[in-house]
């Protein structure tokens, strides 16, 4: 049950951390700008609803 938890902990904030990297670069490379407030608010939710999503399926897994 552990490692269900950190395995659906863990995936989405390497993905948030790779989608920061991506944009982070895009931004200073390419002069592309995105109104980062809500970017990064939604970004963050659909982040934190894949937790939540992950918590309940590893807690369902016992």
């Amino acid at each position: 049950m552990v490692g269900n938890l950190i395995y659906y902990s863990f995936i989405p904030i390497g993905l948030w951390i790779l989608f920061y990297v991506i944009v982070t670069v895009l931004e200073s490379k390419f002069q592309i700008f995105m109104p980062k407030k809500v970017f990064w608010l939604l970004l963050t939710l659909v982040i934190v609803a894949f937790i939540v999503i992950g918590l309940v399926i590893g807690s369902l897994n016992l």
